[in-house]
């Protein structure tokens, strides 16, 4: 769903994501809280398009660190 429009979240949608996190939300409830969603995805599809390159087990190596 991150990587639909804006605008394309729908209650039936958000009922779905409710319900693969284990919880019951009825299509009025899930229709208001789309607005409050919407911004949250953006986000999440924006920090998914970032290339970040792989990144070691333990952390980024910062540059000086090894200097203590």
């Amino acid at each position: 769903m991150a990587s639909e429009p804006k605008g394309s979240l729908t209650p039936e949608g958000v009922a779905q994501l409710a319900q693969w996190a284990g919880l019951r939300l009825d299509l009025d409830r899930a229709a208001e809280l789309i607005p409050l969603l919407e911004p949250l995805l953006e986000g999440d599809a924006r920090i998914a398009r970032l290339e970040l390159g792989l990144t070691p087990i333990l952390g980024p190596t910062w540059a000086g660190a090894e200097e203590g």
